[in-house]
């Protein structure tokens, strides 16, 4: 047996029985013989008058006041998978009283995972929709993530290997020529080799022997 608020009544809820009338404010079905509604898309609790994960209540028209609207986003992704909804199972979760968390609602806007990403909907909410990752980074996952040495990036693109010739540290925006007399051969290099002794660099990629008499 479940005791809930509704319309601020207490209503007794019991198994093969439902009240009043409509137990599920019209967010659900109430099927013969059990205790809990089956709650419509984005509602929950045993008469649908709460909102599910990525969901937030609104405000609704008279007579049907109660409304739960979907978290910013697009394909399934919520937030753009690019950061995490303000929704009120969060609202709940900061609240420090037990009820005011009951009573908790999330504003549905929400908060990137990275400075860099921005964007507000129509509603006013804020969506992460907008905005790149820095030069020197990688999105993956909705996060930034630093380039590995030996590779590169610019400002909202993947991290690519540096050509021959050329090195890179981590994060790098841009590849380094090797200095004169230094080699790097092949992609993907962190550091450039000095040519020995007797040998002369070549485009920075080869080093050849010094014509006999000739002093390196």
């Amino acid at each position: 047996e479940i005791l809930t608020v509704h319309e601020d009544k207490i209503v007794h809820w019991r198994a093969g029985a439902c009240s009043p009338s409509d137990p599920c404010h019209e967010k659900g079905i109430c099927m013969r013989g059990k205790a809990r509604c089956s709650c419509t898309a984005g509602f929950e609790l045993a008469d649908c008058s709460g909102c599910q994960q990525y969901f937030y209540s609104v405000d609704m028209s008279w007579g049907n006041p109660h409304g739960c609207r979907a978290c910013p986003g697009e394909g399934g992704k919520v937030c753009h998978d690019r950061g995490r909804c303000f929704d009120d199972l969060a609202a709940r979760n900061v609240s420090q009283m037990a009820t005011a968390a009951q009573m908790a609602r999330g504003s549905g806007s929400c908060l990137c995972s990275e400075a860099s990403f921005y964007g507000m909907d129509e509603q006013g909410r804020s969506t992460c929709a907008e905005g790149t990752c820095p030069a020197g980074t990688e999105e993956k996952d909705g996060i930034c993530r630093s380039c590995p040495a030996g590779t590169y990036s610019l400002a909202g693109g993947i991290c690519k290997k540096c050509g021959p010739g050329t090195k890179s540290s981590e994060s790098s925006s841009s590849c380094l020529k090797c200095s004169p007399g230094g080699i790097s051969q092949g992609s993907g290099n962190t550091v450039c080799e000095e040519c020995p002794a007797g040998k002369y660099e070549i485009s920075r990629q080869w080093c050849n022997d010094w014509p006999p008499g000739s002093l390196s």
